[in-house]
């Protein structure tokens, strides 16, 4: 029977009030979404590096930390040191929402 106190009952609360369905949740933090129903329903605990990554604000799986750095260097290359700064400050503060309205514009 779950808890108020349990963990898996938290997780559960936090992913509902974000309005975020297991699978987004799993591919946010790079778990499958056994895993995810497994952690909700308290059978499996998290590791270290996904809370570590999720308190650090990473939401992405290492093995996409690698792309991300590449493309992030590509276009460093192609614009000004100081527009490219402005540019990802702002994209820092984008929500997802925010970052894909903003790409479909274009």
């Amino acid at each position: 029977m779950e808890t108020a106190l349990s963990f898996g009952y938290w997780i559960r609360r936090q992913r509902k009030a974000l309005d975020l369905t297991q699978q987004v949740l799993a591919e946010r933090v790079g778990y499958s979404l056994a895993e995810i129903k497994k952690i909700e329903s308290d059978e499996r605990r998290p590791s270290r590096q996904i809370a570590m990554r999720e308190k650090l604000g990473d939401h992405r799986p290492p093995v996409e930390q690698n792309s991300v750095e590449r493309d992030l260097a590509v276009i460093g290359s192609k614009v000004d040191g100081n527009e490219f700064a402005i540019f990802s400050a702002e994209g820092r503060t984008m929500t997802v929402e925010q970052a894909i309205d903003f790409a479909l514009q274009g």
